[in-house]
């Protein structure tokens, strides 16, 4: 926590004030400012990408990707579903399949996240910030168009 005081800190996002042997941090701007002013620091939170059977699937998953996307703006979802899982509750390998050689209704494309999807999730998908940000690279302009209206109609 200290480490992370001190990068907000640093980034100037927050203040601190010292109270008797508490520090209390504050931050420094409404919600969506602050996520213009951190934009630059987040990271993706997608370690890895696989599509498998859907059979194969027995950990707790939230809707991700462009399927999440769909469901936050007007995007068409995709034929095949892309699904979030934190990479430490995939209890046993799965095989990792072609798409081109499957049915789209018997095949999904799992989101292997760097921390658990859960923590912020609501509704079944992952959260706008966290979704914005494993979205980041992609230069469909459907996308970045849905991204922003997602992000306009966050309640911060």
């Amino acid at each position: 926590i200290t480490r992370a005081s001190e990068q907000l800190l640093a980034m100037k996002l927050i203040e601190q004030e010292k109270v008797g042997k508490e520090i209390r941090m504050f931050r420094k701007y409404e919600p969506q400012q602050m996520f213009e002013k951190a934009k630059s620091y987040l990271i993706n939170p997608v370690q890895k990408k696989m599509a498998v059977r859907v059979e194969e699937m027995d950990a707790e998953w939230l809707y991700a990707g462009e399927s999440a996307l769909g469901q936050y703006s007007m995007l068409n979802e995709p034929k095949v579903p892309e699904i979030a899982i934190y990479k430490g509750a995939m209890n046993r390998a799965v095989q990792e399949v072609d798409i081109r050689w499957e049915d789209a209704g018997e095949v999904c494309v799992i989101e292997l996240w760097k921390y658990n999807p859960f923590l912020f999730s609501k509704d079944g998908k992952v959260d706008p910030v966290s979704l914005a940000c494993s979205l980041a690279g992609c230069e469909d302009e459907r996308v970045e168009l849905a991204i922003e209206e997602m992000l306009e109609e966050v309640q911060w």
